[in-house]
């Protein structure tokens, strides 16, 4: 069978669609034909020329307007959104390796690549410095995609403290990748430009936090942070339903969402009320609430609200800036939402944190970031001091 290699997809018809290792556009494949197989083999559905690819590797079925990718007993497996899979349900967006072989799968009329665009960069202007950054740009996408495609995420995790307590409430997860003898981060610049391979790493950041979660014993909470880049994207609340879903029920989730999921937007309602009925805790920057205005029963109220460094160091210097903490931090208790002080690094800091009235603390005074084996074998305590 000949492989539909096209410009557009028809109208009802799913495709897949690769990006060439060495740059170029995408290639579009039209799914039209079931089972769809792929391998090495002439006879698939769609050959693959690599060594890594077994001859027959995966199949793709559909059946009642659903889809499903399968392993065919593949030597190097097939891997659904960063996990290794034998057989599972394929929906918009999804991100689909074949050994070494990326693809992204999309269904017709979700529009989910027209909402992924790539950001212009500013180069600078010929005979600068900067015009040296057009080469680091590559070298820096060419490292993020051996990060997607070796699901190579460092996740270590804070411990959040009761500030009164010393009780963990749980861990802020976060990413960092080692790539040769560079050591990048969801802080890379490159991170805060919207385009599918970011958030593609995004995703699997959460995806193994939550995969590493799994192993804690007891009850905790996990944070999993969600960038402004991605406040707007019609998959997100699909992608973190499903790592509630992942997580058993002793283990709480709780979405980090950026300031303007604290704005009255259709997208942010929506969020903000698909995350409530699904069980996934949300956090808000406290700053970004201004007075808050939530009751109890709000489908967008937080469950907590997150007091940054910069508005703990304010309140320090300034009088009324702690008069002004004080006032949300009280109304957001009064609707029910906890605050989590961030970035506590003495213990005056966390006096004062416990002064404005916020519940929970994270930051080096409370533990470093961990590996998940440091939490687990280790049994490193939460310093603590009354």
């Amino acid at each position: 069978m000949q492989t539909q290699v096209i410009s557009q997809p028809l109208v009802g018809t799913p495709w897949l669609e690769r990006f060439p290792e060495d740059g170029g556009a995408g290639e579009k494949i039209r799914l039209d034909g079931f089972p769809f197989t792929i391998g090495r083999n002439e006879s698939c559905s769609l050959p693959i020329d690599s060594a890594k690819v077994s001859r027959e590797h995966a199949a793709i079925q559909s059946e009642g307007g659903r889809y499903w990718v399968e392993d065919l007993g593949s030597t190097n497996g097939t891997l659904l959104n960063g996990q290794r899979i034998d057989r599972a349900v394929l929906g918009d967006g999804d991100v689909l390796m074949i050994a070494n072989v990326q693809f992204s799968f999309f269904l017709p009329g979700s529009g989910v690549s027209r909402t992924m665009a790539t950001q212009v960069l500013d180069l600078g202007q010929p005979g600068t410095d900067t015009v040296r950054s057009a080469t680091e740009i590559i070298a820096g996408v060419r490292r993020l995609g051996e990060v997607l495609n070796h699901r190579a995420v460092n996740t270590t995790f804070q411990p959040i403290v009761d500030l009164a307590r010393g009780r963990v409430l749980g861990y802020a997860a976060r990413g960092s990748w080692n790539t040769g003898s560079r050591l990048a981060s969801s802080g890379d610049p490159l991170m805060a430009i919207e385009c599918r391979l970011t958030g593609q790493i995004r995703r699997l950041e959460r995806i193994m936090a939550v995969e590493a979660a799994l192993e804690w014993p007891g009850e905790q909470s996990l944070f999993v942070r969600v960038h402004a880049s991605e406040f707007g994207d019609p998959t997100l609340l699909d992608w973190l339903v499903r790592l509630r879903q992942i997580l058993p029920t002793t283990h709480a989730l709780v979405a980090e969402l950026p300031d303007s999921a604290a704005g009255e937007t259709p997208f942010a309602r929506e969020l903000c009320d698909g995350l409530r009925r699904s069980g996934v805790g949300m956090a808000i920057d406290a700053s970004a609430t201004g007075a808050t205005r939530w009751s109890k029963d709000s489908a967008s109220r937080p469950d907590y609200l997150l007091l940054d460094r910069t508005s703990l160091s304010e309140a320090q210097r300034n009088a009324q800036r702690r008069r002004q903490l004080e006032s949300i931090i009280q109304a957001g208790r009064e609707a029910g939402c906890d605050t989590v002080a961030s970035d506590v690094q003495t213990e005056d800091e966390a006096a004062l944190c416990r002064i404005l009235g916020a519940r929970f603390g994270r930051g080096d005074h409370f533990g470093p970031p961990q590996p998940i084996e440091d939490i687990l074998y280790n049994s490193k305590s939460v310093r603590i001091t009354d």
